[in-house]
């Protein structure tokens, strides 16, 4: 018989013995809220990159649908003789592309730079155009955008693009002109046309006018938003470094002289 095979049996059998110096597997309590908080770092570092990146995307976007709605307004004035979007004082607007339409609007002779998309049914047709005129948004329904759901919270209204439309290129540059008040409305309330402009890089046509509605930014003037200038370029600018708005020398303008739509010289200045 071998002694030592007896002895390492023993040895084997033998019950294991606790040691106090071993790690457990797993994590301690400690450990698990280091790790935690480690995590809770890196989120915190990682949202505003995601975030910075989701806005840079949309601005692309926002960017390259401006340029396709460039080549909608060329095929506009192409078909109007020259002229920029323009519609008499005492117009009704359509706020669908049925035809009759659910309903109309008459704004007043300004509303055109809210409702300047109602112009464009024939040339740029809705079902087709209107969703590039807006930018991505829950509250807008995806089917049919420019219908809003009667009691709904959402922002925006029938027929109404994210875009804004410059009050500079649907009236004669004179009302943003030094001088005395202008009483004569028709002379001054009539069309412009593109080769009026005499800075067309510089002088934007449309802008994204609910870039705080989406965003809730907490300065409307400092934000840059998707603008289309004349020439059909599309960049991004902030309303608050443009060119110093004129007021409107209009008799009884309502509102005030605003950066953009009231570009000093009108048709003849520049925004940027």
């Amino acid at each position: 018989m071998n002694p030592w095979s007896t002895k390492e049996s023993a040895i084997h059998s033998s019950p294991r013995h606790y040691n106090p110096h071993q790690r457990r597997a797993g994590f301690t309590l400690v450990e698990a809220l280091v790790a935690i908080g480690i995590l809770a770092i890196l989120i915190g570092l990682l949202i505003p990159v995601l975030s910075s990146a989701k806005e840079s995307a949309a601005e692309v976007v926002g960017l390259s649908n401006l340029r396709q709605t460039g080549a909608a307004w060329q095929l506009y004035t192409d078909e109007y003789g020259g002229s920029m979007p323009w519609a008499p004082e005492g117009s009704a607007f359509r706020l669908s592309p049925e035809l009759p339409p659910r309903s109309v609007i008459q704004p007043g002779y300004w509303g055109l730079s809210h409702y300047w998309s109602s112009l464009f049914h024939e040339v740029a047709p809705w079902p087709k155009w209107f969703e590039i005129w807006t930018f991505p948004d829950p509250r807008r329904p995806d089917y049919q955008p420019w219908a809003i759901d009667e009691g709904s919270e959402s922002p925006f209204s029938d027929g109404v693009t994210s875009l804004v439309y410059s009050r500079a290129l649907f009236a004669r540059p004179e009302i943003w002109a030094t001088g005395d008040l202008i009483t004569d409305r028709d002379s001054v309330l009539r069309a412009v046309r593109k080769s009026e402009v005499r800075f067309p890089s510089s002088k934007v046509s449309l802008y994204d006018g609910e870039y705080c509605v989406r965003t809730r930014c907490e300065d409307p003037l400092r934000v840059n938003r998707a603008m289309l200038f004349v020439d059909g370029h599309a960049a991004a600018h902030a309303l608050g470094d443009a060119i110093e708005p004129a007021p409107p020398r209009l008799e009884y303008f309502e509102g005030q002289a605003r950066p953009v739509l009231d570009t000093t010289g009108g048709a003849y200045g520049r925004d940027y």
